[in-house]
C-alpha cells in the first residue's frame, strides 16, 4: 500500500526562535528583481479562468490550488495543508512587454540623465543593440574617483549623499560622453504618457542646427529630435552599469530592478474566494480582480505580437 505523502511543516502561527537577544546590524529595502520574484514563486500564472466547469480552480489560474487553499474545502497541493494550516505560497506572472516601476520613475530618469546612451540619431535602436560596451557615467575618470571617496565616506549622511547626487547629476546634464564620444541630450517624461524621450534639441555642439538644415524641406515651425527610451532599452542601459558607477549614484542595488519583468502573484490566503448562490457563482476579492484584468490584457498583447489576431485588430489595440 503506498505510504501517505508527508506534510510540510507549514503553519500560520507566529514563529518563535529562542536563541537568546540578538543585534540587528543593518536592515536594507530593495525591489525584487523578476528572476528572484520566478524563483520564489511555485506556479507560473497565466490563465485568466478561475473556476472550471467542475468548479474546481484552474490550473495555472489565479486560485490554482498551488498558492494555497482557496476557501475551506480546499486543500494545498504544495504544503498539503488546508485552509487553516497553509499560509500560502506566491506565483508570478511574466509579462509581454516590460514597463517602467511607477515607484522608481523619478530614479529612472535620475539615472539616465547620468550615464551614456549609447546613441546614434539614425540607428538608434541598431546601435544600442550592436555595441556591447559599456554604460558608463558621464563623468571624467578624475571626477568620477573624486566623487566616487566622497560618497564612500562613512561620516557622510543620507542628507550630504543627496547633496552630492544632485551635484553629480547636474555635472552630467547636456554632456558628451569621455568614454566613447557619443552625444547625450535631455532625458525627460513624454507629457501624453509614462514614457522617457531622450531629446536632442538642446546640445552643446550646434548638431541640431545641422539636422534642422538637412531636414529644411520639411515644412515644421519647431523640430523636436527625440529618441523615445522604451523599457527594454532602459534595461539594457542598466545592465550595462558598473557595480562602481551605481555605487556612485547612490544605488545599493542594482537598477535593472526598476523595471518590471514579472508580477509576483499574491498568495491565495490573503484573497480568499466564496460561493454564492448555492454554488451558482463566487465572490473573488478585489486584488483577484485587478489581476485578471492585467492577465487579460496581457494575453491580448501577446497574441497582437505574434500575430494571431488580424492586422486590423492590432492596429486598433495600439490606437486605443
Amino acid at each position: 500500500m503506498a505510504r501517505r505523502e508527508e506534510k510540510l511543516r507549514c503553519t500560520k502561527e507566529l514563529y518563535n526562535e529562542d536563541m537568546g537577544p540578538r543585534r540587528i546590524k543593518s536592515i536594507r529595502f530593495s525591489a525584487l528583481s523578476g528572476e528572484e520574484i520566478k524563483n520564489s514563486a511555485e506556479v507560473q500564472v497565466w490563465n485568466n479562468r478561475i473556476y472550471g466547469a467542475d468548479l474546481r480552480p484552474v490550473q495555472n489560474g489565479l486560485l490554482d490550488p498551488r498558492m494555497g487553499a482557496a476557501n475551506k474545502a480546499g486543500v494545498c497541493t504544495t504544503c498539503h495543508g488546508n485552509f487553516s494550516e497553509c499560509p500560502g505560497h506566491f506565483g508570478y506572472l511574466k509579462l509581454t512587454l516590460l514597463v517602467f516601476n511607477v515607484g522608481f520613475f523619478n530614479s529612472i530618469l535620475n539615472i539616465l540623465e547620468c550615464i551614456c546612451k549609447l546613441l546614434g540619431f539614425c540607428t538608434y535602436l541598431a546601435t544600442l543593440i550592436m555595441l556591447s560596451g559599456l554604460s558608463r557615467i558621464l563623468l571624467v575618470e578624475d571626477d568620477r574617483k573624486t566623487y566616487l571617496k566622497k560618497m564612500r565616506n562613512p561620516k557622510a549622511d543620507v542628507a550630504m549623499k543627496n547633496a552630492l547626487m544632485t551635484k553629480i547629476r547636474d555635472r552630467c546634464k547636456l554632456s558628451i560622453c569621455p568614454w566613447c564620444g557619443s552625444k547625450n541630450g535631455v532625458v525627460k517624461k513624454t507629457k501624453s504618457s509614462l514614457a522617457i524621450a531622450h531629446d536632442f534639441s538642446r546640445t552643446i555642439d550646434g548638431s541640431k542646427d545641422e539636422v534642422i538644415a538637412a531636414m529644411s524641406h520639411i515644412s515644421s515651425k519647431s523640430l523636436h529630435i527625440a529618441h523615445l527610451l522604451s523599457p527594454i532599452i532602459v534595461l539594457s542601459l542598466f545592465k550595462k552599469m558598473l557595480d562602481e558607477d551605481c555605487e556612485l549614484l547612490n544605488m545599493s542595488d542594482r537598477p535593472e530592478k526598476f523595471i518590471v519583468t514579472n508580477i509576483a502573484i499574491p498568495t491565495v490566503s490573503i484573497r480568499p474566494s466564496a460561493f454564492v448562490d448555492a454554488g451558482a457563482s463566487s465572490n473573488e476579492d478585489s486584488i483577484t480582480i485587478i489581476l485578471k484584468g492585467i492577465i487579460s490584457t496581457n494575453s491580448v498583447l501577446r497574441e497582437d505580437l505574434e500575430g494571431v489576431v488580424p492586422p486590423f485588430k492590432c492596429l486598433f489595440n495600439l490606437l486605443s
